[in-house]
């Protein structure tokens, strides 16, 4: 993966801008307003493949304001699907620090949120422990997979 360089995403004027969230997502004033302020104040990060906008502190997170956890948004520059997990796991390694852990949520239907081939992480503070996943590393490259059945990439 090539290194990311800080970006820049321009923006319409506010009030045309906060118009538009709300005709396109369904929101009404204060929440098109509340997004248009989070997103003018993103991090954007960019390489030749993914754009990364970074929301540090989200306050849009259900866990209270003690915790404070970063938003990754990250989708490929030319708007194509993308899941892999490789990828993302370098993304968040590089951006937000390989000892943090972070989620990808598969949320009730009431809490979607599907507007893009855009793909959301969020980061939990250093030392804290998602309280699921694998208590132990396990890493393969293509030959150790082979050697099971399996298929991968090499390391």
């Amino acid at each position: 993966m090539q290194p990311f360089k800080r970006g820049k995403i321009v923006f319409k004027p506010a009030k045309e801008q906060i118009a538009e969230y709300m005709e396109q997502h369904g929101l009404d004033f204060p929440a098109a307003e509340r997004f248009y302020a989070e997103m003018v104040n993103d991090e954007i990060w960019l390489n030749d493949t993914y754009q990364v906008a970074i929301h540090r502190n989200t306050p849009n997170h259900m866990m209270g304001d003690d915790i404070s956890i970063d938003h990754l948004s990250i989708k490929r520059r030319d708007r194509e699907t993308i899941h892999d997990w490789r990828d993302l796991q370098e993304i968040k390694n590089l951006l937000a620090g390989p000892e943090r852990e972070a989620i990808e949520i598969y949320p009730r239907e009431g809490r979607r949120v599907d507007t893009a081939n855009q793909y959301h992480l969020w980061v939990f503070p250093a030392g804290t422990c998602v309280p699921c996943g694998w208590n132990v590393r396990m890493v393969s490259g293509a030959e150790d997979a082979a050697k099971i059945g399996a298929k991968q990439r090499a390391l």
